[in-house]
């Protein structure tokens, strides 16, 4: 049943991303859709399997993105491994779950996006990509992780449902 709801999840979401969340910009930094709804619903309670989301948001961003399909699936299954981990050992909270991965991946994301970039031969200033996209691009996407948050906890709480208590 994840499957079932994953794959379209996924792939609505990285339609949205191209096609509408893509023109939202600050500065030159841009709200990533895809890792937003992967870590919301690795935050989540009663999910168990995590894995299947990130894999398959990491081959489609590896498809429609620039960047390799190995770095994408890595950064996609680094990122939900992170959260599963801080979820189990230190947090129970879901939502200061979700913050602090999402700007810890966020960080992570372009600092690999970057130093790729780099190995390709493009001249960037890393201070420059810092102040004008990495900073930009964490502040869109903690402002778009409540909304995103909310329907992925309703799409968990549909699909995932709890035994009835009599």
């Amino acid at each position: 049943m994840v499957w079932l709801i994953g794959i379209p999840t996924i792939l609505l979401a990285a339609m949205l991303q191209t096609a509408v969340v893509s023109r939202i910009t600050l500065l030159s930094g841009q709200v990533d859709l895809l890792m937003l709804v992967v870590l919301c619903w690795v935050v989540q309670e009663r999910v168990r399997s995590v894995w299947e989301w990130p894999l398959a948001a990491g081959i489609l961003l590896g498809y429609i993105s620039e960047l390799p399909v190995l770095l994408t699936v890595a950064m996609y299954l680094l990122a939900a491994g992170a959260a599963r981990l801080i979820k189990n050992w230190v947090w129970q909270a879901p939502v200061l779950l979700l913050f602090t991965t999402v700007f810890v991946s966020t960080l992570l994301f372009q600092l690999l996006s970057f130093l790729y970039i780099q190995l390709r031969g493009a001249a960037i200033d890393p201070l420059q990509a810092f102040n004008q996209v990495t900073l930009p691009s964490v502040l869109l996407n903690l402002l778009l992780a409540l909304p995103v948050y909310a329907v992925i906890s309703e799409t968990a709480h549909w699909v995932i449902r709890a035994p009835f208590e009599e």
